[in-house]
């Protein structure tokens, strides 16, 4: 019997190992998947076409499980710091609940889930108490949920954040069973003939 290469291969290469077609059947296709699938699309209408003529695609909604799982945890908590000068604290027990006095100019880092941008610049003026509020700012500002517990402190030059946004709690919880009240999961398209 007679071994056949392909040209430029010699046995020692990765892609001849044991482990590597494993490897792209299990974990490389499935992340590919909806590249290949040509319509991902994040809910509603979009430039292919209104959604009455479209369903999701049963195939393509299993594939995406556990991806729209892990960006739904990714969502639930979100922290960061802020360098520069001000002072204040902020109390938020969601949106109808906010004591808070903060005035400051900064630069920010944190974690704020996979949709979302990490850094925050600008400068931030406000009082809250309840659902009223009186606020001045400009710049990019940390993301706020109608429905956060948050604590935010500012003493002098550095302030830190932390949040719990409890409508992605219910999104990640209810998508186990494919349920999606925030409409962020990807999903894959298929025409209706």
């Amino acid at each position: 019997m007679k071994t056949v290469l392909h040209p430029g291969r010699s046995r020692d290469d990765p892609l001849r190992a044991p482990l590597f077609r494993p490897l792209v059947l299990f974990v490389v296709l499935p992340l590919l998947l909806p590249a290949a699938a040509c319509q991902v699309v994040v809910g509603g209408e979009d430039e292919f076409g209104p959604e009455d003529l479209r369903e999701p695609d049963p195939v393509g909604t299993a594939f995406l499980w556990l991806p729209n799982r892990i960006l739904d945890l990714a969502e639930v908590v979100r922290f960061g710091v802020d360098l520069g000068p001000g002072y204040g604290a902020d109390l938020e027990l969601t949106s109808l609940a906010r004591f808070a006095g903060m005035r400051r100019d900064s630069l920010g880092i944190g974690w704020q889930g996979l949709r979302r941008w990490p850094v925050t610049l600008g400068h931030d003026q406000y009082h809250c108490v309840g659902p009223a509020s009186g606020q001045v700012g400009f710049g990019y500002h940390w993301y706020r949920g109608p429905a956060d517990l948050r604590l935010e402190l500012h003493p002098l030059i550095l302030g830190v954040h932390a949040a719990v946004d409890l409508s992605a709690a219910g999104d990640f919880l209810l998508g186990f069973f494919t349920l999606d009240p925030e409409e962020d999961d990807l999903i894959i398209w298929r025409d209706i003939d």
